[in-house]
């Protein structure tokens, strides 16, 4: 992601992260990274939750996943 982020900026998008986990250690990681885009916090994990990612591998986890939402608020 970090690599084409410029392209997929260009293309008038908005690119973010949702940790369920204290940002202290994400930001951290993202600093480290280069990562280009912002990470937001939802401790409650109810985000996760209603994108039906959460527990996918177990270990009450979110699992890692990409959703690209259009203008209308419709998953592609």
């Amino acid at each position: 992601m970090t690599k084409n982020f410029d392209e997929i900026e260009s293309r008038n998008t908005v690119v973010f992260a949702i940790s369920t986990h204290d940002l202290t250690n994400a930001t951290s990681v993202a600093g480290r990274a280069c990562v280009q885009f912002q990470i937001l916090y939802n401790p409650s994990g109810d985000v996760v939750k209603q994108y039906e990612v959460f527990n996918l591998l177990r270990g009450d986890l979110p699992t890692p996943s990409t959703f690209i939402i259009d203008g209308f608020g419709l998953i592609r």
